[in-house]
């Protein structure tokens, strides 16, 4: 509950309503957060509020305001949709494959309408307070459109001002992976019958490279346009069907992957199933070079456009200066010389390792 509290909490002399009619007519916004591994400050303006944006950022790390009126509305809005959640039968498969996917941590267990009474806004609110209270541990990029004398006005006077006791701290992995074959199927009383799937195949010793984060791109391409194909079209199995493919580093683990999920029509689920499995093994003998060629061009246009977005920069230069990484310099290249016999010989190596989730959800008849 961490973000959500906090961004329904005030800053300095404001609470969170005085705060949202001081912030009338400006379009700045800066937030803190919370997860397994990291904790970030986040914010955004335009060039016009670009002033705010460091005020709102210092506020953040100096003074949160508490605000029980507004933690309790948000407590009572959650608490709804928590209660209505057992109804909605894409929310139960949600935490069933997260559940299944992390090995039932219990840091990944549902959160439920009952947890609510543990929520402690107090101690929230220490935790904000422990977590900001040196900015020495943290890195902070600034990337847009910006005067370069301005910018570093506000650094010096918002930024190098906040307290800093020159300690970093190092990070405890805690994430968990299954290792081998995993089901997880299951059946749910449903209004309007529905049956879902989502399968991972995954390595978690693969380096993290840009050739793979590419390479695992394609390969979640090229699976997707064959799952549409032959699931949608094909065997008009389902109203939809998608493929995926990433290379993701968590603290010092790396988890390389490839998703299937379907939608499927309930009588015709095992059909389904069948054809995301096969499809899978059957790209990691050969890959249609003409398909490729196309996920090849979009790759290139979609690096382009994205080049021209700061949020591509922030992530270039995040991995750059903690992961010592270049997303950026030949990723142009790389593309280009990718083969379809190099995008089946990584999917092989994925499905190598040995790891398999399957979450299969189907009504109860």
């Amino acid at each position: 509950m961490f973000d959500y509290a906090l961004m329904m909490s005030g800053l300095g002399n404001f609470d969170n309503t005085e705060l949202q009619k001081a912030l009338a007519g400006k379009q700045a916004s800066a937030n803190l957060s919370i997860s397994t591994s990291y904790e970030r400050l986040t914010g955004q303006s335009t060039v016009k509020d670009l002033e705010t944006m460091f005020q709102l950022a210092h506020l953040r790390m100096t003074d949160i305001r508490k605000d029980d009126k507004a933690f309790n509305n948000l407590m009572g809005q959650i608490k709804t949709v928590l209660e209505n959640k057992g109804l909605q039968p894409e929310a139960v498969f949600s935490d069933s494959v997260s559940v299944t996917l992390n090995n039932h941590s219990w840091r990944d267990m549902p959160f439920e309408a009952a947890d609510l009474q543990k929520v402690n806004y107090d101690r929230i609110l220490q935790i904000a307070k422990e977590r900001t209270a040196n900015a020495a541990d943290y890195t902070f990029y600034f990337v847009g459109s910006f005067d370069n004398d301005s910018i570093r006005k506000y650094i010096c006077q918002y930024i190098a001002t906040l307290p800093a006791k020159g300690k970093k701290e190092n990070y405890v992995n805690v994430a968990e992976r299954p290792k081998g074959t995993v089901l997880n199927h299951f059946t749910r009383k449903m209004e309007t019958p529905k049956a879902n799937a989502r399968m991972y195949w995954y390595s978690t010793t693969m380096p993290h490279t840009l050739e793979n984060t590419i390479l695992a791109h394609a390969a979640g391409e090229v699976i997707d346009k064959i799952y549409l194909q032959k699931i949608r079209e094909d065997a008009g199995a389902a109203y939809s069907a998608s493929a995926s493919g990433s290379v993701q580093r968590v603290g010092d683990k790396v988890f390389t992957s490839i998703v299937g999920s379907v939608p499927m029509k309930p009588e015709k689920a095992q059909e389904a199933l069948a054809i995301m499995r096969q499809e899978v093994k059957t790209a990691a003998t050969t890959v249609d070079e003409a398909t490729l060629k196309d996920i090849k061009e979009a790759m290139i246009k979609n690096f382009d456009t994205a080049s021209r977005e700061n949020g591509h920069w922030i992530s270039v230069l995040n991995l750059w200066v903690e992961r010592g990484y270049d997303s950026q310099t030949d990723y142009k290249a790389t593309v280009n010389k990718m083969t379809a016999a190099n995008v089946a010989n990584f999917v092989k190596n994925v499905l190598s390792a040995g790891n398999n989730v399957e979450v299969v959800m189907l009504p109860e008849e």
